[in-house]
């Protein structure tokens, strides 16, 4: 019960945080994204967002994903690099990362007393 409390809270600040972003849209990595997804045929939208909050790097959501950069990382000059962060967060999409992270947060909340499902998760 604590932990989907917990869960439901950091839900909350997260959708908070990134409710009022805009789109980033300078073309130099919007055309690097575009290419790391045709490398992977990702044929999804994926949207990039500029967000100072995160440390890292990320990408959330199920039905519609959406990277996280915080802006230190767009300074980088060289675009071997920069592509490397995208295909990274890429790979996550399309390996279906984040529906298996969805799912085992759920596992989690139904099995909380279990320490099985604390050491699989």
């Amino acid at each position: 019960m604590l932990s989907s409390l917990a869960l439901f809270i950091f839900s909350f600040k997260l959708n908070r945080k990134t409710k009022d972003m805009k789109e980033y849209v300078q073309s130099g990595v919007l055309t690097l994204i575009n290419e790391c997804k045709n490398k992977l045929n990702i044929k999804s939208r994926i949207s990039v967002y500029v967000c100072d909050e995160f440390k890292s790097p990320c990408i959330i959501g199920l039905v519609k994903p959406k990277i996280y950069i915080p802006r230190f990382i767009l300074k980088i000059e060289d675009d071997n690099q920069l592509s490397h962060v995208f295909l990274h967060e890429l790979m996550h999409y399309k390996r279906k990362h984040l529906i298996y992270n969805y799912f085992s947060i759920v596992a989690l909340l139904i099995h909380w007393f279990n320490p099985f499902v604390w050491i699989c998760n």
